[in-house]
């Protein structure tokens, strides 16, 4: 196994991520895009081959100050298979540790995309990788069932949710331009300080959500009650696979269900984009029971990582 780090226009890597499977947001242009304007990290995009033959992608952020040098691998590599032999990840380990070995002033860390378990955790601390402590989960809904299959998995209480939220005549409005960008973000920023929760600055998502309108691999959605807007989320597509990126609401927004309504007409539009995977975001079962909850409540499947190595 070896990287081919060699410059790719764009449009290649586009058409490279629509062959995995399975991507994420932390591995798509739009998110590198603002790592480098927010966070002044430059991101090496390379191809993973075993014999000559392509079985693998990766974007990679790095920060290189004199002898500092940060490498981040976050959710990552991808892989064009949808069940890879482990003998890869075990090859990837040993690749990964010979490019980048530990010395003194690098700091590497590395959030694998592969499904936790006990072998892959003695795998990687074996091979010298020591583990943050924490685990990573999200929750992934399979687009390419229907749409009443998909309905019909939801939790009761969820899709009853759903069933108010559309007797309330909700007009739902589509910005693929970002033309609303400013004020949904003005939105998130007021809701996010109000409940005091954790998320990512106002700066590095309108450059994120810039890029991935710019690059038609996202859209923003409006719940309006009346004339009045009372939710919103934006949505962010990579490859096959979309990603939950964040969402604001008001008191009445809650009243009306109007997220419920806003993530179901994500998946209808995702399934006409040919998006085959929504990825609904990390859940934290201990510090944020409510939004898990929330989001178990569509009746994806849990995929849960193998969390921070360094």
């Amino acid at each position: 196994m070896n990287f081919d780090w060699t410059k790719r226009p764009v449009a290649e890597w586009h058409g490279l991520l629509k062959l995995v499977p399975r991507s994420n947001y932390l591995q798509s242009l739009p998110h590198a895009r603002a790592a480098g304007v927010h966070d002044r990290k430059n991101t090496r995009y390379g191809l993973i081959k075993i014999g000559g033959e392509t079985v693998g992608l990766l974007a990679l952020q790095e920060i290189k100050l004199g002898p500092i040098h940060v490498v981040d691998l976050y959710r990552g590599p991808l892989w064009l298979v949808e069940d890879p032999p482990v003998d890869w990840l075990q090859q990837f380990v040993a690749l990964f540790d010979r490019t980048f070995p530990r010395r003194w002033l690098r700091r590497r860390r590395w959030l694998p995309e592969w499904q936790n378990s006990a072998e892959v955790q003695a795998m990687l601390q074996n091979s010298g990788f020591r583990s943050n402590g924490e685990s990573y989960e999200t929750i992934c809904l399979d687009l390419t069932k229907s749409l009443p299959v998909l309905r019909d998995e939801m939790k009761g209480k969820w899709r009853n949710a759903l069933v108010q939220g559309e007797k309330q005549n909700l007009t739902i409005k589509t910005d693929t331009t970002g033309a609303t960008a400013g004020l949904f973000l003005a939105q998130y920023d007021a809701d996010r300080r109000s409940k005091g929760y954790h998320g990512r600055s106002v700066r590095f998502l309108t450059e994120e959500i810039k890029a991935a309108l710019s690059l038609n691999e996202g859209f923003i959605l409006w719940a309006y009650y009346g004339v009045a807007p009372i939710a919103g989320i934006f949505v962010l597509i990579h490859g096959q696979t979309a990603t939950y990126r964040v969402g604001w609401t008001t008191h009445a927004g809650r009243r009306c269900n109007a997220h419920n309504v806003l993530l179901w007409e994500a998946i209808k539009h995702l399934q006409r984009s040919n998006v085959t995977q929504f990825d609904l975001g990390g859940v934290e079962p201990q510090t944020a029971a409510g939004l898990t909850s929330f989001k178990k409540g569509l009746g994806g499947r849990a995929l849960a990582l193998p969390g921070i190595y360094q």
